[in-house]
């Protein structure tokens, strides 16, 4: 485990992805979740300092990608000033950032240049929207892609999240996004994490049933992106459909990420509790290469696999873990 720029775990994978949570605070209150209503800020966030001091490390032990995720990480005071000051480190291959659109007018000069964004978009109706999202707003989603898209950005990933009963008769109306504009449309499975547990999603034999009607001759992608998304190909269309469903399909064989909440604590997988806290090693308790020895010996700890197809967890919640 030592001697090595890069971090494996004990079964093998390379870890070179972090998920970096900036705030645990949103503006919207997804069904699937967190409960109604804005919350403030749920805990104390790192500094700025702290986080670049913490990401250095994470660059040494090998971490090429780098996805900044929430809570809604636009909320987080200072956040375009922090992503400039990332991007001009240029110590990651891959900066994307996870988003559920409402400020993407307001930070388009800095988001223009990271690698991809994920735009969480779970309906393309006002009513359906504002109701999945408890008081959301459309309209600025569809202006922040607009400007986006007419700009020539084409790294747009729309991250769409199905429920039963809400938005599950908009499967064409998003599979017909990917062929008119250039970007990538991903099914993201219902979690049964926290609020999650609650609702019943929609499985990808469903999905593929209208692509096979939509989209006849398609067949599985062999590449893949930074993350778990499998595409398919269409050679007809400009963008990209894919799939995230870590309970029914599950990718932990291929798993090359590990997480850090916005107060600091690391996650190795979602189901697990937190294994290592980094305020030790801020608060001058832990000395650098002790903190480097400690990260390496953790993600060697990484579970092989995920059970939540057997034990849902409803107590965790994702928008405290970084999505």
């Amino acid at each position: 485990m030592t001697g090595s720029r890069k971090m494996e775990d004990q079964w093998g994978r390379t870890i070179d992805y972090l998920r970096l949570s900036v705030t645990d605070s949103c503006n919207l209150g997804c069904i699937y979740c967190r409960l109604p209503g804005c919350s403030p800020l749920l805990q104390s966030s790192l500094t700025d300092e702290e986080i670049f001091q913490v990401l250095s490390c994470f660059q040494e032990l090998g971490i090429r990608k780098l996805k900044i995720t929430g809570g809604e990480p636009l909320l987080r005071p200072g956040i375009g000033s922090f992503l400039e000051r990332l991007l001009e480190r240029g110590w990651f291959s891959s900066v994307t950032l996870t988003t559920n659109g409402q400020y993407l007018e307001r930070y388009w000069p800095v988001l223009s240049h990271l690698d991809s964004i994920n735009v969480s978009l779970d309906s393309l109706q006002e009513a359906a929207y504002q109701k999945m999202t408890r008081g959301g707003a459309l309209a600025p989603v569809r202006e922040g892609l607009r400007q986006g898209l007419d700009g020539g950005y084409q790294a747009f990933k729309l991250n769409v999240v199905l429920v039963t009963g809400y938005n599950d008769g908009e499967i064409p109306a998003f599979l017909q996004l990917a062929a008119k504009y250039p970007l990538a449309v991903r099914f993201i499975e219902l979690m049964p994490l926290g609020e999650g547990s609650r609702y019943q999603g929609v499985p990808r034999e469903r999905i593929l049933r209208e692509v096979d009607r939509l989209y006849p001759g398609w067949k599985w992608s062999r590449s893949r992106g930074n993350g778990p998304a499998r595409y398919l190909e269409i050679p007809s269309i400009p963008g990209r459909i894919g799939f995230i469903d870590a309970v029914d399909h599950p990718f932990c064989s291929q798993c090359n990420r590990i997480r850090m909440d916005a107060a600091g604590k690391i996650f190795l997988c979602l189901e697990q509790e937190a294994a290592l806290d980094v305020k030790a090693f801020l608060q001058g308790g832990l000395s650098r290469k002790g903190f480097l020895q400690q990260l390496r010996e953790a993600v060697w700890q990484k579970p092989e696999k995920n059970y939540f197809a057997s034990r849902p967890c409803p107590g965790r919640k994702m928008y405290q873990i970084g999505g």
